[in-house]
């Protein structure tokens, strides 16, 4: 598989156009990886680390002794993307990853702490086990590794507020009771802060004629089984955007994460009617993102999924793929346009660990004289998965206001470190709920959002001539944002063709506001475009990284032969 001469051409079903698109998509052994939530996007550099060794051997480990793919089967390129969504998961067989969400890693490694696919590849070759443990970011950089190896374009994208639809409904619906609390039983649906699976560059000669080619969507992250497999696509970016859902492979799943209708709902009892308190068609996939052709940039590519949300063609694809869809949930919706009382749910963005963070609900009584209403309000936080699986309530603020014609006023629930620094689970993410009820009207009105507090930033220096072959100076520093001291500390200091990771232990403490710096050596061995990689962890704080990208000159001895490839 994989780019060949113009002759070949005309079969190559892989083949990319444009020698920019090859050389970021199959060549590049660096790239980027998106995570965080909607409102704090976090780009994290992963290491390919394709052309390192036992690499190669360990993809054609996985074609041919890995799941059941037939050796005829093995010269299709859809059906070897298929295999590899299953076997890079050990879920069906003893494939590479196992996955954890469960924020406990006893016995294997915590997945924050992989910077790219070369451990993780390298030793599952050598042991034949799989390895402990992977999330998401981790599946989709191993899959991109494993595909660019055999030459098939592959990149990493994230969607953001990415909807898990477990009943092929379309809709993601959360139950509320009548105090405003979720119903975690009958919340099976979720909602993760981001998610990342693979886009694969090929031809669909079995959906064509109709445009279908190019990118197409696959994901080896185990979450449903797909004809009796924890596996998913390879499905048509364009299937997707149009709604044709029916189309192959697990193309409703797909659409359900960029496009579901978020629907909220009044539960108040086995024999009560449901209330429907809020639909959202706005809430799901969002700044879906990508690595940028030649540079470390991000490139937005939500347009490639969906059409501009709540336009009219939005809305028809929505409803083309509903009447496809076999199990249909109720579908209602609440005008509130029609109510008196306007609500107005906000909180603020870019808060680094450590400091305080605010939520804010502004009721707003539209009328101009008259009635004054009686609102009761409610705002929980609580601690998340980025999955989008509530943990534990970490504070929860009720209010009664009176609310005079005309009159707007704003309720505020503020939340320092202390209250949240002993909840905190796998990277710091938070669920946030307001809740209000107006007395005289009846109407109700529900607001959730994803909210997490970011990592501080790793500065990273790199002094002397970058010259393949020769040493150059490494400084990285991370400035302390917590309260209290971090102990502990250690940095790793690694990328791509500069060897084992460095690992450098700090002496003492880090007062707070005080900075952590390491220095060491590293060596690069190849020339090009490259990323220094630097992490970050201790007893108080974790999952911290940065990056600084480099070009590395051809080492004077390789210039006038052809050792050097730049």
């Amino acid at each position: 598989m994989g780019f060949r001469n113009k002759v070949s051409m005309s079969y190559d079903t892989v083949y990319i156009e444009d020698e920019d698109r090859r050389e970021e998509y199959v060549l590049a052994d660096t790239g980027l990886v998106w995570r965080g939530s909607h409102n704090c996007l976090r780009p994290c550099v992963w290491s390919y680390a394709q052309y390192e060794e036992n690499i190669l051997e360990c993809c054609l480990y996985l074609l041919t002794d890995v799941g059941h793919l037939r050796v005829v089967d093995r010269a299709d390129p859809i059906k070897v993307v298929r295999h590899i969504s299953a076997v890079l998961n050990c879920r069906d067989d003893n494939g590479v990853l196992v996955g954890n969400w469960s924020g406990k890693y006893k016995g294997g490694k915590n997945p924050t702490c992989w910077a790219g696919s070369q451990t993780i590849l390298q030793k599952y070759f050598k042991s034949k086990k799989p390895i402990k443990y992977g999330q998401c970011w981790v599946f989709s950089g191993v899959f991109t590794t494993v595909c660019r190896a055999l030459g098939i374009p592959s990149r990493p994208v994230t969607n953001f507020s990415s909807a898990h639809d477990t009943h092929n409904s379309l809709t993601i619906d959360r139950f509320f009771d009548c105090h405003g609390k979720p119903l975690e039983k009958m919340n099976i649906d979720s909602v993760w802060n981001f998610h990342v699976w693979n886009e694969i560059w090929m031809q669909r000669p079995d959906l064509e004629p109709g445009g279908y080619s190019g990118w197409q969507a696959a994901d080896c992250t185990p979450q449903e089984e797909s004809d009796g497999m924890y596996r998913c696509g390879p499905a048509s970016v364009a299937a997707i955007k149009r709604g044709e859902v029916k189309k192959a492979f697990d193309t409703t799943f797909l659409f359900a994460e960029v496009n579901a209708d978020k629907v909220y709902w009044r539960y108040h009892g086995p024999n009560q009617p449901l209330k429907l308190i809020k639909k959202s068609t706005e809430e799901i996939g969002q700044c879906i993102s990508t690595k940028a052709i030649g540079k470390f940039e991000r490139e937005d590519i939500t347009q490639n999924y969906k059409h501009i949300e709540s336009t009219k063609e939005e809305r028809e694809v929505m409803l083309r793929a509903l009447r496809q869809c076999k199990d249909v949930f109720s579908r209602y919706y609440l005008n509130d346009d029609l109510e008196d009382v306007q609500f107005e749910f906000t909180l603020l963005d870019d808060i680094v660990i450590g400091q305080p963070f605010t939520v804010k609900l502004k009721a707003i009584n539209k009328k101009e004289e008259g009635d004054e209403f009686t609102v009761n309000v409610c705002l929980h936080v609580h601690s998340a998965l980025y999955t989008g699986e509530a943990k534990k309530l970490i504070k929860k603020d009720e209010f009664e206001i009176k609310l005079g014609s005309g009159v707007e006023q704003e309720m505020t629930m503020t939340l320092k470190y202390e209250d949240y620094e002993k909840s905190l689970v796998d990277q710091c993410a938070f669920i946030i709920s307001a809740m209000a009820h107006v007395e005289e009207t009846g109407f109700d009105y529900c607001a959730q959002d994803d909210f997490r507090v970011r990592m501080p930033d790793i500065a990273i220096q790199v002094d002397g001539e970058i010259v393949q072959n020769q040493p150059i100076s490494v400084t990285a520093t991370l400035t302390n944002p917590l309260p209290k001291p971090l102990k502990g500390g250690e940095f790793v200091i690694e990328g791509p063709g500069f060897g084992k990771p460095t690992k450098l232990k700090m002496k003492g403490n880090i007062p707070p506001g005080a900075d952590a710096k390491v220095k060491c050596k590293l060596t690069p061995a190849t020339p090009g475009c490259k990323a220094v990689i630097a992490k970050f962890r201790s007893k108080e704080l974790e999952d911290v990284d940065g990056y600084h990208t480099i070009f590395v000159k051809c080492a004077p001895e390789n210039q006038k032969d052809n050792n050097c490839h730049l």
